[in-house]
């Protein structure tokens, strides 16, 4: 599995090996395999071999606002408790699909019911069962 380093502030080298204990040469960027230092709210993978999964990962999350999310929901709620809710949120959208499924077939059977109805009144309008009253005038005929 991959991993993915995040940061919400720009490292220089120096600063990056300190703070999370790897070199540049071990980062790579979508945009960037070799990048002079980690630029912040840009995800980057670890000993990336460039593989097209590692490559299909940052290119989802590389964008600005993507990326910025993330970082600050990273930093805010830990690795760990983010990967749990994009499987939770994962699964609520297929459920979702599934309820909205059953909401139209229930609508669709409101709405058949409903011309059912208009079509049995329009042909008891047409046979003579139901006569409209059409003199409304008062006077007689």
């Amino acid at each position: 599995m991959s991993e993915i380093l995040l940061c919400n502030q720009s490292l220089n080298p120096q600063n990056l090996k300190n703070q999370c204990g790897i070199s540049n040469d071990q980062i790579s960027a979508f945009s960037c395999t070799e990048p002079k230092m980690a630029a912040a709210n840009t995800p980057y993978i670890i000993n990336s071999d460039n593989s097209s999964t590692s490559r299909s990962i940052l290119s989802q999350l590389s964008p600005a606002p993507i990326a910025k999310e993330l970082t600050y929901l990273s930093l805010s709620y830990g690795g760990d408790n983010v990967v749990a809710l994009a499987e939770i949120s994962a699964k609520l959208k297929d459920y979702n699909i599934g309820l909205m499924g059953a909401s139209t077939s229930v609508y669709a059977n409101r709405i058949g019911g409903f011309a059912g109805s208009v079509k049995d009144y329009q042909a008891a309008l047409c046979s003579g069962l139901l006569i409209p009253d059409t003199n409304l005038g008062g006077k007689p005929d």
